[in-house]
C-alpha cells in the first residue's frame, strides 16, 4: 500500500510490515487534538482510501502527549 505521508494536514498514516495501518491524529498548530470539520474531512478521505485497499487492521492513536481528543 502506497501512503503519501504529506497528504494530510492533521493525520499521519503508516502501514507496517504486518499490514496494520496506523492513523496518528496530530492537529496542526494546536497543543491538543480536537474534532473539527477539517479533521473529520481528512478522516473520511483516509477511510475512503482504505475501501479500495483495506489494511489488516486500522489503529488510531494520538500524536499529542496530553491525550487523544479533548473532551472525549
Amino acid at each position: 500500500m502506497n501512503i503519501d505521508s504529506n497528504a494530510y494536514r492533521n493525520w499521519q498514516l503508516e502501514v507496517d510490515g504486518a499490514g496494520l495501518a496506523w492513523a496518528t491524529l496530530d492537529k496542526a498548530g494546536e497543543t491538543t487534538n480536537s474534532l473539527s470539520s477539517e479533521v473529520m474531512d481528512e478522516l473520511a478521505s483516509i477511510l475512503a482510501r482504505f475501501d479500495s485497499e483495506p489494511p489488516k487492521g486500522l489503529i488510531f492513536r494520538s500524536g499529542k502527549s496530553a491525550g487523544f481528543i479533548a473532551g472525549a
